[in-house]
């Protein structure tokens, strides 16, 4: 048998495999591989929506002409009172410890062109749903102002204005037995020399009720305003020295107003002003804030002058001084003439992680209702705290409050205790 054509396969094999030895690169590597053509992606419109995180749920288009968000507050909160024989509320449980969600809000807020806002806000603590803000804001008008319509915080008192979720203590101050709170109506704000100046004025039905926006009664109308200025005040907001007065001139039948808890959450009317016969009602406050770091100081005074149908004209007024203090350097803010709480340096995100930012509280209020024939007398309250503030989104505070009410001729003091969630 011939062997030429097994000589002949084998010479073509080593030939082919030899030119191919030769042709490689000299560190025996493979050929780089020539990489695909890019892929083409659309063009991104101008209308498309983007979803993300940022202390809240947020969505907005490409051109920011539109944005939305999602947001809310849980304060879950815990109190323990010991109350003396005398004080006696005329609630049998007014005096019992409790638990219980203090609020449950559920916040739906956004902007269109930049020039139109709006704000839908329901509080679920309870056994409905309650409005909080719902109003609408026309934006960038004569001389850079705002218009203001729905149901919101009338322009009156820094420690009504400031948001639960910023306030140092679990309620606030017995001056806010005066403050209007929200109430239906059209308002104008401005600003002016970089946010020193601040200013707010409109009408509101004095009669409105809060839970639902609505109101009822011929002549029940308000005039309410604030002005404030900050002659110190940094970019930051770290370094304020503010002041501020406000006035609302209420025109009512009956002006009633009363506060439900002295400074910690309870059943029961324990403070009542009731103005009865009253025609009109002029409430004047001034106020004042110090921030320097992690120190801040807070004051207010409250006076409030009622005209009476037929009957003697009548007098209250009331006033609180706080302090707060930063342990571990963190320092409340201030923006728009609000006082916003610290944000940590080195927030606590679990086990391992920062250990968040540290506050001290310490209050003191006084309330005199018994200037004339008003019903109730002199009441003081003393309030120190500890705040924790692991996170933007979670703080822990606990409050320890001693209360003295002339009416009974007793007092009470009481632990609170509120876990906080926000977003």
């Amino acid at each position: 048998m011939s062997h030429l054509p097994i000589t002949y396969g084998l010479g073509l094999v080593l030939c082919t495999a030899a030119s191919a030895l030769g042709n490689g690169t000299s560190d025996d590597k493979p050929a780089p591989i020539q990489a695909s053509a890019p892929t083409v992606q659309a063009p991104v419109s101008a209308t498309d929506m983007r979803t993300f995180w940022s202390s809240g749920l947020r969505f907005e288009t490409a051109d920011k002409q539109i944005q939305y968000a999602i947001g809310g507050r849980i304060h879950a909160d815990g109190t323990w009172i010991h109350a003396d024989d005398e004080v006696d509320t005329g609630n049998a449980t007014s005096t019992d410890d409790r638990v219980g969600f203090r609020r449950s809000r559920l916040m739906v807020e956004g902007t269109f062109y930049e020039t139109i806002a709006f704000r839908t806000q329901y509080d679920f603590a309870g056994a409905n749903a309650n409005f909080r803000d719902v109003y609408l804001q026309f934006r960038k008008l004569f001389w850079g102002t705002t218009l203001w319509v729905g149901q919101y915080r009338e322009p009156f008192s820094l420690d009504q204005l400031n948001s639960s979720n910023d306030n140092a203590f679990l309620e606030r101050s017995l001056v806010d037995i005066f403050a209007p709170g929200r109430t239906t109506g059209i308002s104008v704000s401005g600003n002016g020399q970089g946010g020193k100046i601040n200013y707010h004025a409109g009408v509101f039905h004095a009669n409105s009720n809060a839970n639902t926006g609505n109101g009822v009664g011929d002549g029940s109308y308000a005039a309410t305003g604030r002005f404030t200025y900050a002659p110190m005040l940094n970019d930051k907001g770290t370094e304020v020295l503010h002041f501020g007065v406000a006035a609302s001139r209420r025109s009512v039948d009956g002006y009633t107003r009363n506060v439900t808890r002295p400074e910690f959450d309870s059943n029961g009317n324990w403070i009542s002003a009731d103005f009865a016969n009253a025609d009109c009602v002029l409430l004047m406050g001034g106020e004042a804030a110090f921030i320097q770091g992690p120190l801040a100081l807070q004051g207010e005074f409250v006076q409030a002058e009622i005209d009476n149908d037929g009957s003697a004209d009548r007098s209250a007024h009331g006033y609180y001084v706080q302090a707060t203090y930063g342990l571990t350097g963190e320092g409340r803010t201030y923006k728009g003439a609000l006082i916003q709480r610290p944000k940590p340096t080195d927030p606590y995100k679990g086990p391992g992680t920062g250990g968040g930012a540290w506050e001290l509280a310490a209050r003191y209020s006084f309330l005199d209702l018994n200037d004339g024939s008003v019903a109730s007398t002199d009441t003081e309250n003393i309030t120190v705290g500890v705040n924790w503030y692991a996170n933007p989104q979670v703080a822990v505070r606990l409050n320890y409050v001693m209360a003295d009410f002339d009416e009974y001729d007793g007092g009470a003091n009481a632990i609170g205790v509120r876990f906080q969630f926000v977003f």
